[in-house]
């Protein structure tokens, strides 16, 4: 839960950071395989197995849910301030695609709203057809977000 909390107000972009943040999930599930005496396995393995997630892609599902708060008028915030919506009408996508404001500095580049654009308009449409959040968030922990982890984007 430390390395977790408040992520939606901050959460790392450098690959340095992201590193040290998760080289305590890393060092912490090691230890536990020491512990019961079982083979070191690869760290995707051994998350695998506890049935974890990189402690990225689960800052990733916060943000998403943040986000779902914000589009379904479950957050006290004015949406019109910080996401716009596009009237989305054709066959591709979901309702709820959201368009890029240009932006001109690194803080605004990675403020809460703006880091999660690429993802959410890529989620399938069947994610918003829910207004319960922990339904959305079950949906977010079954999507493969390997292709959006700092390594690859």
């Amino acid at each position: 839960p430390l390395l977790e909390y408040n992520c939606a107000i901050w959460s790392p972009y450098f690959k340095k950071d992201i590193n040290l943040i998760e080289s305590v999930q890393r060092y912490f599930t090691r230890c536990m395989y020491r512990r019961l005496n079982l083979p070191i396995v690869a760290y995707d393995e051994r998350l695998n197995v506890l049935g974890l997630l990189r402690l990225e892609a689960r800052r990733i599902i916060c943000d998403l849910v943040e986000n779902f708060k914000l589009c379904k008028g479950y957050s006290c915030l004015d949406k019109s301030k910080y996401i716009s919506i596009t009237n989305n009408h054709s066959l591709r996508g979901h309702a709820y695609k959201l368009y890029k404001n240009r932006i001109n500095t690194r803080v605004h580049r990675h403020f809460l709203f703006n880091r999660v654009i690429n993802i959410w308009n890529v989620l399938p449409s069947n994610f918003f057809n829910t207004n319960v959040v922990a339904s959305f968030k079950r949906k977010l922990e079954t999507f493969n977000f390997s292709a959006y982890l700092s390594g690859q984007t």
